[in-house]
């Protein structure tokens, strides 16, 4: 028996993270693997943000899968803006996760731009990255993505 799997999903700026760290403040039991700490063992400036992205990724899945083989909670806290990405995902994890829930944080997009523009160093997306995320958005639907057990929507 494996774990659930809660997938974040937005884009930059909308408040994954943070509402991630409130689920872990009511669920202390529940795990939490973020793509961004995990590129942060490895990058150290922007000019080299995406040098090691395949062992970022290969790494990320490798907690979360750790995670569920011991029956836990897990928390995914990475963009996971399209069908294919959260595919990917699950398809990237050595588990099948008893259930998988995907929180869609509904959050302005001039709100996501204003925090992005607080961030600095490598915390910050380019602008033309948050505009091309913007447009690559896309809900989950449990029609097309049937590893769904359920997409919850959390307004911002």
């Amino acid at each position: 028996m494996s774990g659930t799997l809660i997938i974040m999903c937005g884009i930059p700026g909308c408040g994954k993270s943070t509402y991630s760290k409130q689920l872990l403040e009511i669920h202390p039991d529940w795990k939490y693997v973020s793509r961004d700490e995990v590129r942060y063992e490895y990058v150290t400036d922007q000019a080299h943000y995406f040098d090691h992205e395949h062992e970022v990724y290969k790494e990320f899945c490798n907690r979360i899968s750790m995670h569920l083989i011991n029956g836990s909670t897990v928390i995914a806290d990475a963009t996971h803006i399209s069908k294919g990405s959260r595919s990917k995902l699950i398809n990237s994890l050595s588990v099948k996760p008893d259930k998988v829930i995907v929180v869609v944080l509904n959050t302005p997009f001039e709100t996501c731009m204003i925090r992005n523009a607080n961030r600095h160093g490598i915390t910050r997306v380019p602008d033309d990255s948050m505009y091309r995320m913007k447009n690559q958005f896309r809900k989950p639907d449990t029609r097309f993505e049937d590893y769904i057990d359920q997409v919850v929507y959390v307004k911002v």
